[in-house]
């Protein structure tokens, strides 16, 4: 039987609320980050299960990020592999309670709950899982709602009561227990509440979520989720959350977020690294023509880094009204001012400029930095995926408004098979415009596996003499040699870092991969 409890104090604090929910906020805060910084310990080999956190919130649910300590073997497994290969991380393992009493006490320093201790007031009742939510009740604004496991329900009321009677939260702050959790929130209603309609319709159980969370694979570390009515929600609330929202601000929001359907992801512990993967629904408005991610592929083999992305054709309006917003103008008075400083004619020039796609790089073959005299000294390059002579013809117009060539500021400039290039020398102007096999090393396609479909790719090769030679750098400009080495030692096991995104229909789909050697 659900037992819920509420803690209301009979009479004023003396001190303003809004500190009091500071104080209670920010031991709320450590409590999820003891499980937050549990990750890196010993936790991970604890068996358990029970119920997770979106089978006690409820269908209401907006959105919700949550933390698992005790998921499946494999993701142990791949986390204490992963992890045991950096020093700094390493030296907490084996003793994951002194970790997370560190994570503890570092949050509650600073408020007036010094005297909490972590062995006698968390430690027994704290369970392995936790979530942040927001919760819709109807109200002007979601209720928020922090949810952890709990392993011994008498223990967390007097833990709970420990961290109240020292943070004072007055009568805006309320818990409820229910199935292994509490739940708290900005009062007790609310709390009540919560738990009231978890148990009726759970979020586990809705088909928004369960069809979003299917589609975003297995359960991670940490999952999150956006549900579909938050979107529709945040537009009819803008008003209120703003408070100054303008009709044309209403509209704009309406129309990105029309097809919004949700949006679900986890990260997850894999092939020795880890990564961060989401999908979200409706994303059909933000496909993109191009493919920069084949150009990238495309990029010489030593490639030490590379930034490749197309636009969706509505992108370049949408960005001056975002930009005029923030600037206080009109999209007209902006785009006239801008054509006045650059010589562009917009939106058509810059179009041109960023063609189908746009791939910024840097060649794997790094100088010793001290030695660099000029932008010639270092292999970077952009580019652009487009008809050459119309580019070069719009960098001519702004190079004449400028007063300076591109070749009198250094950089080489070639075309051919439907690209040009912009480069720090002719050398690398010319690896640039040739056939690269990037898109064969198995260093780029463990971290970038859908590159032939995305439309953005962030890639960084660990491995490439680029970060020796910034490390040396840093030393020899008189960086304190210990940090330097301990910094080495640290970013020694990383291999490699991929970003990529693409939509496949109207699902949008987004990878973050880093893995190890």
């Amino acid at each position: 039987m659900t037992d819920l409890h509420d803690i209301a104090e009979s009479t004023p604090d003396p001190r303003p609320r809004g500190r009091r929910t500071a104080v209670i906020a920010a031991v709320s805060v450590a409590v999820v980050a003891v499980l937050g910084g549990g990750a890196a310990a010993a936790a991970w080999l604890l068996g358990g299960g029970g119920t997770q956190p979106d089978e006690v919130l409820p269908a209401s649910t907006l959105a919700e990020i949550s933390v698992d300590l005790d998921p499946s073997a494999s993701q142990k497994l791949e986390a204490m592999r992963t992890l045991r290969k950096f020093p700094a991380i390493d030296t907490g393992l084996g003793t994951g309670d002194d970790l997370r009493k560190w994570f503890f006490d570092q949050a509650v320093k600073d408020t007036d709950c010094k005297q909490l201790d972590f062995a006698s007031d968390v430690k027994p009742w704290l369970g392995d899982r936790a979530a942040l939510a927001a919760v819709d009740l109807a109200g002007k604004e979601p209720a928020p709602a922090v949810v952890l496991q709990v392993s011994d329900q008498a223990r967390a009321r007097t833990g709970i009561q420990r961290i109240v009677d020292c943070g004072h939260p007055g009568p805006d702050f309320g818990y409820a227990f229910t199935d292994g959790y509490v739940v708290m929130s900005d009062s007790a209603d609310h709390a009540r509440t919560i738990v009231a309609a978890g148990q009726q319709s759970p979020l586990s159980q809705d088909a928004g979520f369960t069809g979003l969370s299917d589609q975003a694979g297995d359960r991670g570390v940490v999952d999150f989720y956006v549900a579909q009515k938050a979107g529709s929600y945040l537009v009819d609330h803008l008003a209120d959350l703003s408070g100054e929202a303008s009709a044309q601000d209403s509209t704009a929001m309406a129309r990105q977020v029309k097809d919004f359907r949700g949006l679900a992801g986890a990260v997850r512990f894999a092939d020795g690294g880890v990564e961060l993967s989401a999908i979200g629904l409706g994303a059909q408005q933000l496909a993109a023509s191009g493919k920069a991610g084949a150009a990238v592929a495309g990029l010489p083999r030593d490639t030490a880094a590379a930034v490749g992305f197309s636009l969706p054709a509505a992108s370049i309006q949408q960005l001056f009204q975002n930009l005029s917003g923030a600037a206080g103008m009109t999209s007209e008075q902006l785009t006239a001012q801008t054509e006045t400083m650059t010589g562009l004619r917009l939106p058509d020039d810059l179009q041109t400029l960023l063609g189908t796609g746009v791939v910024l790089s840097l060649g794997g073959n790094a100088p010793d930095l001290d030695s660099v005299r000029g932008p010639a000294d270092i292999p970077f390059g952009a580019t652009v995926l487009g008809d050459p002579q119309k580019i070069s013809a719009v960098l001519d117009r702004v190079a004449e408004r400028q007063g300076i060539s591109l070749q009198q500021l250094g950089v080489s400039e070639k075309s051919g098979d439907g690209r040009l290039v912009l480069a720090s020398s002719d050398g690398y102007a010319a690896t640039l415009l040739g056939k690269g096999d990037l898109g064969q090393a198995p260093v780029f396609t463990d971290v970038v596996p859908e590159a032939d479909k995305a439309q953005t790719v962030e890639f960084v090769d660990f491995d490439s003499s680029w970060l020796d030679k910034v490390l040396d750098a840093a030393a020899s400009s008189g960086e304190d040699s210990a940090t330097v080495a301990k910094v080495r030692k640290n970013l020694q096991p990383l291999k490699a870092l991929g970003l990529s995104a693409w939509v496949d229909g109207d699902t949008g789909h987004f990878l973050l991969k880093v893995t190890t050697d």
